[in-house]
């Protein structure tokens, strides 16, 4: 586990040399890019982002096909759900306070928020499963 807190790190190319990081905790970092997170793809299976603005390249998570538990609170936005629905092994996932999905198109959730363990997705006006 890895948790970083009032930091002022820019990005996360150091985190190349820590291939078996499982849980990487993100908090109150005012400016962060996630530059170099892809590079654990393989290995983290919980990512936490709280507090944290100005988040940069959110949509790598995309990558992290062994991902099981996401995060995101009060930080990041995403532009799709569909950057979520493609992570395979997911079971809990919460998108919560200023986080959110921009297009409102919540459809490539549907199935997920049914079969995982724990879904927590803000309800906000624009969001909707159905056409």
């Amino acid at each position: 586990m890895l948790s970083i807190a009032h930091s002022t790190i820019l990005d996360l190319h150091f985190l190349s040399g820590l291939t078996l990081l499982e849980y990487l905790d993100l908090e109150r970092i005012k400016s962060l890019d996630l530059f170099g997170i892809e590079k654990l793809k393989e290995t983290l299976k919980k990512l936490k982002i709280i507090s944290s603005k100005n988040v940069s390249n959110i949509n790598l998570i995309s990558n992290l096909e062994n991902l099981e538990w996401l995060i995101l609170n009060n930080s990041a936005h995403l532009d799709s759900a569909i950057i979520v629905s493609g992570l395979s092994k997911i079971e809990a996932l919460t998108i919560s306070g200023s986080s959110y999905f921009l297009n409102g198109d919540l459809r490539s959730l549907k199935k997920l928020k049914e079969t995982i363990k724990y879904y927590n997705v803000d309800n906000k006006k624009h969001y909707f499963y159905e056409q």
